[in-house]
Parts: structure tokens; sequence; C-alpha cells
């Protein structure tokens, strides 16, 4: 999908920029985003224990992860720290090198990272999280001529697709497939609640709705992402986070 004037697809994160987009007098806006999905999604697509325990029991992974990196307690993690998991979890689930993690946390999530410190977490992750690095070594020495998401649709990769492609194409399509059914349910759920699909970026969906059914379409618009996450994904919780606010940011 796509829109344009304005392309709210590309419109950066910071509030500046959001807070531009205002819910008319009497209306809010209600913004919910699927939680981690693609690492939802890449610890169903490859069985990994380790993740799959930390999504049913409800943990952080970024803590977690900055955890393992660091050998101290999930507890002890400081906040800074918790940001440079982000980039290691986002970036290696697709098998990112050292050099690219380092770049990525800075530009991506403002982490300085050495060298040296991006190659020493690499290894790390993947002895952490051993279904992921089977899954890329699978992919690596078999890489398939075609594959499908998990919720079936399928897709052909060119002969020169590397393992960057192999690995990300399934997981966000898959996420891609998930946002879409939401979509398609929402449609019949939000009628003659004069409640409106707004936006569509990414894994987040936005409706815009009157102060008063406000608290009855963020119910509405939560449930109904998690219920078409957790119908594709059979083994890891779908987890949807939603806001009420005037505007965007």
């Amino acid at each position: 999908m796509s829109c344009w004037n304005p392309n709210i697809q590309q419109i950066p994160r910071s509030a500046k920029f959001r807070a531009c987009f205002i819910a008319p007098p009497g209306r809010k806006l209600i913004i919910a985003d699927y939680s981690q999905i693609e690492l939802r999604v890449a610890a169903e697509i490859t069985r990994d224990p380790r993740m799959t325990e930390a999504y049913r029991k409800g943990d952080d992974l970024h803590r977690l992860t900055a955890s393992l990196m660091l050998n101290k307690d999930m507890n002890m993690v400081a906040p800074q720290e918790r940001q440079a998991a982000k980039a290691v979890n986002f970036g290696l689930i697709y098998s990112m090198g050292a050099a690219g993690l380092k770049q990525y946390a800075a530009q991506s999530y403002g982490t300085e990272m050495t060298l040296e410190q991006a190659e020493e977490f690499r290894n790390r992750f993947f002895k952490a999280y051993t279904g992921i690095a089977k899954w890329h070594r699978t992919l690596k020495n078999e890489p398939p001529k075609e594959s499908r998401t998990l919720a079936g649709r399928k897709f052909t990769f060119s002969e020169n697709s590397g393992l960057a492609i192999l690995s990300n194409t399934p997981v966000q399509g898959t996420a891609a497939d998930i946002a879409k059914k939401a979509l398609g349910l929402l449609v019949n759920r939000l009628k003659n609640t004069n409640t409106h699909i707004m936006g569509v970026i990414h894994d987040e969906i936005i409706v815009e709705s009157s102060d008063e059914k406000a608290d009855e379409a963020a119910e509405i618009l939560k449930t109904t992402m998690e219920e078409a996450g957790n119908s594709i994904l059979k083994y890891v919780p779908c987890q949807a986070e939603v806001s009420i606010s005037q505007n965007w940011s």
C-alpha cells in the first residue's frame, strides 16, 4: 500500500513531525503497533528455543539480549544497553555483518560501538540464539528457489539472492500478512462505531474515533491485531501496544 500528499509511510518518527497530524475537535487518534513483530516471526519460523521461551514468559527480548551480550542480570540492564540490544536483535536476525551492525546501531538507534564490540556481540548473539544460527546456515548452504510466508503466500528468489534477502523476505512478508489480516477484520468490527482507519505504517495501524468511542475503539483495535497475529503465529504469542492521543506523536 502507498499514499502521497503527504507520504505518511516515510514521515520521520520524531515528535516534531508526527505532532503535525492532529485529530479534529471531538475526535481522537488511536495508534497501535505490533510489539517486536519481526523478532516474533523469526522466532516462529526458526523455533529458536530461547526466543520462544522469552516471548511465552512475557520477557522483554531486548533486555534479555542485552543481558546475554553483556553477561549481566536482566534487571541490571541500563536503558542505553537495551537500546544497543535493539540494533543487535533487528540487525542480526538478517545476518548483518559486524561492520553493518556498527553502522546500523549508530544510524538507527544512536548507539556507538566499536568494530570489535560489534564482532563480539555478533558471536554471542548466535551462540545464544541457536535456532537463528541454524536457520542462517541452512539458507546459506541450501538456498531455496522459492518459499512461502507463514500465511502461505508464495514468492520466488533470483539466483543471486543473498542471505539477507533469503531471511528477510519470509519474516517481513509474514509481518505484512498479519497486518493485512488485521485490516480485513477491522473493516467489519468498526462498523457503526464512527471510527475510521486512517493509516497503516509498516506494523502500525492508526484509526480515528470520537472522544466517546475512543476506549472502545482502542480495545477493538488491540484485540483484532492480536487475533490476526495469533491466527498465523502458533508458537509465539503476538502482542499489540495501543495508545489514545490528540496527535500522532
